[in-house]
């Protein structure tokens, strides 16, 4: 993360809770999976910066937040039916 945060900011952030990581995570996998997700956060120069093999990590944890939300969602909605 600390590569994103120079080429982004233009500097490292030194010291960062694992909350806020995780927010930026988020952030920069969206723009590493989808091309529209990059375009809204304004991420798109760093899309083609980064090779596939540096990418894989954060696309695979957008897929692995989104598929989790999607089944706390349906635990949620079949646990009020059953």
């Amino acid at each position: 993360m600390k590569k994103i945060d120079r080429l982004v900011y233009g500097y490292e952030i030194p010291s960062d809770s694992i909350f806020f990581q995780g927010l930026r995570m988020m952030n920069y996998s969206g723009a590493f999976a989808w091309y529209l997700g990059a375009k809204r956060s304004n991420l798109l120069h760093i899309r083609d910066h980064f090779d596939k093999t540096f990418q894989l990590p954060f696309v695979v944890t957008f897929h692995v937040f989104w598929v989790g939300f999607f089944c706390m969602i349906m635990l949620i909605v079949l646990d009020e039916f059953f």
